[in-house]
Formats: C-alpha cells, structure tokens, sequence
C-alpha cells in the first residue's frame, strides 16, 4: 500500500455507554464530516445481545466511503461457524481493510466467542496500526507481537478504561496508544510511555486526537555522534523534542514541515530504540 505524505494522523475515539446504538452511529457520522484519517468504536458498542449487527456494519461502511475516512468497528460477528469478538478495519472505500480477532477473550465471554490469532498488524496508507480488545491488556505477548510486527500506533478498544497497564506497553514498545471505552474514558499514551490525554464523560463523546507516527525515540548509544551530525547542518531538520536523560534517551521530531524526521535518521544511520532493544535481544541470546 502506498502511503501518502507524511502529517500527523487524525483520529476520533467514540466512547460511551452501552443502550443507545442510535447515539454511536450519530456521533460517527458527525464525526465523519470533519475527515478525520480513523475513526474508533469502543468494544462491543452494540451490545452481547444485539441482532441486527449487519446493518450497523453496512451504515460504518457507508459512512466510511461517503468521507473517506478509516472506521474500526468492534463488535461480535461469526466466521466459519465460530463467532468472534473482533475489530473490523473498514477501509476509505468502505471495503474491509483488516480484521483482528482478540486472543484473550474474558472468561465471561468465552461461552459465545473463540479465542483469536494474534495478527495484531494491520496496514492503513498513513501508516501501520496495531489492536488490542480490552482483557487483552493484560497480556504482554499481544502487544510485543504488535511490536514486532512494525506496528507505529495501537489502539485500545475496550469496556474499561485501564491506564497503568497501557502506559507500561507504550513505554516498553515505544508506540502511542489511544484508547475509546465503554466507560466513558478515552486516554492517549506517548511513545515514552507518559499519559497525555485522560477524559471521562457520563455520556457519548467523541475525543478527538492528533498523532504525529513520525516522531522517534533513540537510545544514546551509538546515535549521539550521528545525531550532532545532523544538528550541524544549516538549516537544522531535526530537533530534540525530549531528552529524558535518566534513561538515556532522545525523543526527536522533525524541524521542516513536509520532512520525515524519521526518514531523515534512518539515512543518518540511527536506529530507534525498539528496533536496538530488539536486536540486542536477538543477537546476545545467540551468544548464549
């Protein structure tokens, strides 16, 4: 998939009670209008008992098409027999994009839906985004497999709102998350792990969320030398945003609009710190 040129992602979180799937249909397709890249459906926003779910999937899929946009639509839908709890990723086409089944469905659940793969990795043109559903949280594999997987962002859907859990996952994986609820909380996490946005509402909202995936974090070592080389240069691309020095690591951006900060290390030679840890893990447990 080509992807089109670098700018910030933008995303509209829906959360929200359960009982009123009118209120999160409306507030999709209000949200729709403004064009944002992604809209996100918390978990099971219809209900366990809801029956007329391929309605609702034909509407997203309209909705989706109509502006151009990315819906995740999670929800219960049964495939070859066996019915799953799954996030549905509806294309800008309203054609399926990409499907994730959750791998760790509660046990309460585990009565109506089978337990998924984990291919947490799905591809959207404005880069790679990885999901988690709810009890998934608890789970490191799921998101080291995201990880893995190249994901640049994940999304949370979920019945509850969490926190501590998922600031652990972006701080050890380095990628932003931001989450839509049933509860009525939706949260973003930076790729240092440090929580930047915490709403809650008694009501259906809609938190709007503006992500830059090109935004990179580095360990020092072996990047300094490289990174004081491209600070020399006149006009400067790049710029430290963070320097979290206790950890030895630099969060970097780009200075010039248009231009990958990412792309523009990459060239340099710098590794990213997920990649480094990766790759130091793999290359010492060969030793051993």
């Amino acid at each position: 998939m080509q992807r089109k040129p670098y700018r910030p992602v933008s995303i509209a979180c829906i959360s929200g009670p359960l009982g009123n799937d009118e209120a999160f249909l409306h507030l999709a397709e209000e949200a729709a209008t403004q064009k944002p890249d992604l809209i996100v459906m918390p978990e099971v926003w219809q209900g366990w008992e809801e029956t007329d779910r391929i309605s609702s999937l034909a509407r997203l899929r309209a909705i989706a098409k109509a502006h151009h946009c990315y819906i995740l639509h999670t929800t219960i839908l049964e495939d070859g027999g066996a019915s799953y709890n799954m996030a549905l990723l509806i294309g800008r086409d309203g054609e399926t994009a990409g499907r994730y089944d959750k791998v760790y469905p509660y046990w309460g659940e585990l009565h109506q839906v089978k337990p998924g793969q984990p291919h947490p990795v799905m591809e959207c043109d404005f880069g790679k985004i990885g999901v988690a559903i709810c009890f998934d949280a608890n789970f490191p594999s799921v998101w080291a497999d995201a990880a893995r997987q190249g994901a640049e962002l994940m999304i949370w859907s979920s019945a509850y709102g969490a926190g501590m859990q998922l600031a652990a996952h972006a701080l050890n994986h380095h990628f932003p998350i931001v989450t839509a609820t049933l509860s009525g909380q939706s949260m973003a996490f930076d790729i240092d792990g440090q929580r930047t946005v915490n709403v809650w509402s008694d009501g259906h909202f809609v938190q709007w969320y503006e992500i830059d995936l090109d935004r990179c974090i580095f360990h020092e070592n072996f990047n300094m030398d490289k990174l004081a080389a491209l600070f020399a240069e006149s006009p400067r691309r790049v710029e430290v945003e963070k320097h979290w020095k206790d950890e030895q690591w630099v969060v970097v951006r780009s200075a010039q609009a248009g231009q990958s900060a990412r792309k523009i290390c990459a060239d340099a030679g710098m590794e990213e710190l997920r990649s480094y840890k990766l790759r130091s893990q793999i290359e010492i447990d060969k030793m051993r």
